[in-house]
């Protein structure tokens, strides 16, 4: 990671929206891991028979040599025309998805792709090795059938493979992803959280760049859940976490740190930069109106703590620390306020 310059208050305020990191991520385009599979899985077969090919009925060594070259070319050639159409197949799919069946139609479609690419990579193959005068065996109608139907099997055998293997995949990465997630708002959960503030100050500090740490917490939060109940103040939770979200850049971190309490990691944010993006938090969530009662919106304020790499602390405890005595200094200030550091308060007024 190259050296990030610092975040002027100025140039936060500036920030489209779609830097921030309540705007959605782009899908990556990847390949898709069902089809890495099979043809990883198709190559290897091929490799296989070349040798096998190429040492049958072979004589002396010159003709086990100029026996496997000449399956190698048509092996070759049958896996590249087998994943052209492969690929074709999942395209197809992937564009008439919307008007097929949720599971039959585009499974029908995507095995049909794979049985045409197999009859087709059979014939190309035995058509290459005919030109290549390597096959030695039977009649020509009769060998591409079988080397055809052959390659329907094989190429249907490893689609099942494969697609079995990417849901094997897309499970890890989907059991990966909730373990990284607090259930109720979908932010980053406390363990997450540590493990990503140990990342970004082992960052910084190869980069020599600065990393803020916001810690923020919800005032008189219990008296939410006494008076509306704990669903409400779930509601009230999720609505804090949606927020914040949309206040910070998307190379930002939010996590919920516990209870009513979130954190914001700021990577290449300095500390009068991070007080910058703290109070536009603080009003952002002050702005808020949630109606837990008829006609009865509440307001809510927050108290925070903000320290920032290197001048509060060299690493994650030091840094946590520092971020979490700013926290008691608001609380103990009155609450509804910021204070940046040793006891700098950005914003200073009582709570309601």
């Amino acid at each position: 990671m190259g050296r990030q310059e610092p975040v002027t208050p100025t140039e936060l305020g500036r920030m489209p929206a779609d830097h921030r990191a309540g705007a959605p991520a782009p899908e990556p385009v990847t390949r898709s891991p069902a089809v890495c599979f099979l043809v990883r899985g198709i190559a290897a077969l091929a490799l296989a028979g070349t040798m096998l090919h190429g040492l049958e009925q072979a004589t002396s060594l010159r003709d086990a040599a100029l026996g496997i070259f000449g399956w190698f070319l048509a092996n070759v050639g049958s896996v590249a025309v087998g994943v052209l159409l492969v690929v074709g197949a999942q395209k197809v799919v992937a564009t008439r998805r919307s008007v097929l069946p949720p599971t039959a139609g585009a499974l029908a479609l995507t095995y049909g792709g794979y049985a045409l690419a197999g009859a087709v990579a059979g014939g190309v193959r035995l058509a290459i090795a005919e030109l290549l005068d390597v096959s030695r065996t039977g009649t020509f109608p009769w060998d591409l059938f079988s080397s055809a139907g052959a390659g329907v099997v094989v190429y249907l055998l490893m689609g099942v493979l494969a697609h079995q293997y990417a849901a094997y995949r897309e499970g890890l990465r989907m059991m990966s992803y909730l373990a990284a997630r607090d259930g109720l708002t979908g932010l980053l959960n406390h363990r997450e959280f540590h493990l990503r503030l140990r990342q970004e100050l082992a960052r910084a500090q190869r980069a020599g760049t600065p990393v803020s740490l916001v810690l923020l917490d919800l005032d008189d939060f219990k008296v939410i859940n006494d008076r509306y109940g704990h669903q409400q103040g779930d509601r009230v939770l999720a609505e804090v976490a949606t927020v914040l979200q949309q206040e910070v850049r998307r190379s930002d971190i939010s996590a919920r740190y516990g209870g009513e309490e979130f954190a914001l990691i700021l990577p290449g944010i300095p500390q009068h930069a991070a007080g910058s993006v703290a109070e536009r938090v603080r009003v952002a969530l002050a702005d808020l109106r949630i109606a837990l009662a008829p006609q009865h919106p509440i307001r809510l304020t927050t108290s925070v703590g903000v320290a920032s790499y290197p001048e509060d602390g060299q690493d994650a405890d030091a840094l946590l620390a520092a971020a979490d005595r700013a926290l008691y200094a608001a609380k103990r200030g009155g609450k509804n306020r910021i204070v940046v550091g040793d006891d700098h308060v950005i914003h200073e007024e009582q709570a309601p």
